[in-house]
């Protein structure tokens, strides 16, 4: 059998470990690049949506507060509670 010899010349050898090594480092610079901005979209989002939901719980404790407030207005003759309860009930 007549062995097989396979010569590759040293410039197409080079030329070919270039152009996989470039590649990899683009793909992989891309990959980074695209994660990262990935990353921050997510982070501005969660926090977006956080300052939300912030917003909307202070702005449902207002209303409550000020819905309490004017009930107490409407109630009449609240200030005069006995005093004999309200001893009665801090000693409970």
């Amino acid at each position: 059998m007549k062995k097989i010899h396979l010569k590759i010349r040293p410039t197409i050898l080079f030329i070919l470990i270039f152009v996989v090594t470039l590649s990899t480092v683009i793909s992989l610079g891309l990959q980074y690049y695209s994660s990262k901005q990935l990353a921050f979209k997510g982070t501005s989002e969660s926090i977006e949506q956080i300052a939300d939901k912030t917003k909307l719980i202070a702005r449902n404790s207002y209303e409550t507060s000020n819905n309490v407030l004017s009930l107490l207005e409407l109630s009449s003759g609240i200030h005069d509670l006995p005093v004999k309860w309200l001893k009665s009930r801090a000693q409970q």
